[in-house]
């Protein structure tokens, strides 16, 4: 099969991550892939992709770009696609475009991973009836949008995975040593951009919950700016927490250090799965999260991690202590969520991802 891959984003997070774990599946099954992207995207460049695929830059530009839409129908035409598959909102612009302008006429799906409706103006480009699918990475998600396509029966779940393998690669990295943080010192983390709907002041409102009651705990937000990072910096800086908080930036395979964490923080307000939990439970981490999105299908409450309401940084942090103070609690969680983590392999991904194209072409 000869599968075109729509990627319009000009950052490397857990939806670049996903396309790049299906390539890599499917390609070693057999299949052909070809994945359209922007000019200097770092998907381009990642190892995951290199030798997995045919790439192809695009000038992005305008959201509504019909010479991005002109380019789709050349690449159908000239790789024999026999299936479409637009990753994101953008993405999935171009290819309605396509159709629309330039009469493209080859099958194709859409993944949704974002948690909030559909907007008026985008319906048409869902209900278009040559994208027979609309994946979504949570129950949530197709919960939400159910009730907005024409066909309910166009929509399926097929969670996001991991690489299970991947953590058991050597970290170079000692957060300890390279943040001098107190050897007795527990570590609470984030590993997530900067951005708007990861909520990180909640994350600050929950650290300095913490710290009111212990002082040998050091943050860390481990991650790229995503649009706030001045802003977080400057919250850090009025609660007087600049000795607390570290933020990392981003720091590539950041995976590969969440096995040295104590407890992982992931407070967001929005949230189409939250892969990251997966990560962290299969970095043998506890999780202490909100209930946004597609988290609670990630995490049962006092048995695979512990969660709190949305923005609840006085629950968040009760719930922190909580783990630190109970080892056999922390224990029994953080075993209960290995025993599940395996369901979430990029493998099942991509195999139930194969199988919902082979159902529309």
């Amino acid at each position: 099969m000869n599968i075109l891959h729509i990627s319009s984003a000009n950052s490397w997070r857990g939806g670049e991550q996903q396309i790049a774990y299906l390539i890599d599946e499917l390609q070693t099954i057999g299949h052909i892939n070809i994945l359209m992207h922007p000019i200097n995207a770092p998907i381009a460049d990642h190892n995951q992709i290199k030798n997995q695929c045919i790439a192809i830059p695009y000038r992005k530009g305008i959201s509504v770009n019909p010479w991005v839409a002109n380019k789709i129908e050349n690449v159908v035409s000239k790789y024999n696609i026999d299936i479409i598959h637009a990753h994101d909102s953008h993405a999935h612009t171009f290819l309605y475009l396509s159709y629309i302008l330039f009469r493209l006429d080859c099958p194709s799906v859409v993944s949704r991973r974002v948690d909030f409706t559909i907007s008026k103006s985008s319906l048409n480009k869902y209900n278009y009836p040559k994208i027979k699918k609309i994946i979504c990475v949570s129950d949530k998600i197709n919960e939400i949008i159910t009730g907005s396509l024409a066909s309910s029966k166009r929509i399926v779940t097929i969670h996001s995975g991991v690489d299970l393998n991947k953590f058991k690669q050597y970290c170079g990295l000692d957060l300890r040593k390279k943040y001098n943080i107190p050897k007795h010192h527990k570590i609470v983390a984030n590993v997530s951009a900067i951005a708007d709907h990861k909520d990180y002041p909640t994350f600050i409102a929950t650290a300095a919950e913490v710290l009111k009651q212990r002082n040998d705990i050091t943050f860390l937000i481990i991650g790229g700016d995503g649009g706030e990072q001045s802003m977080i910096t400057n919250l850090i800086n009025r609660h007087g927490l600049t000795n607390n908080i570290i933020l990392t930036g981003y720091i590539p395979e950041a995976y590969l250090m969440i096995s040295q964490l104590d407890i992982f923080l992931f407070p967001s307000k929005m949230e189409g799965l939250g892969t990251s939990i997966l990560d962290a439970q299969a970095s043998g981490v506890p999780v202490v999260s909100t209930i946004a999105g597609g988290i609670p299908e990630l995490i049962t409450h006092n048995h695979t991690g512990l969660l709190s309401k949305v923005g609840d940084s006085k629950n968040l942090a009760k719930n922190i202590i909580l783990l630190l103070d109970n080892p056999d609690l922390n224990k029994r969680i953080t075993r209960e969520a290995q025993l599940i983590v395996s369901k979430y392999s990029k493998i099942i991904t991509a195999q139930k991802t194969l199988e919902v194209y082979h159902s529309v072409i």
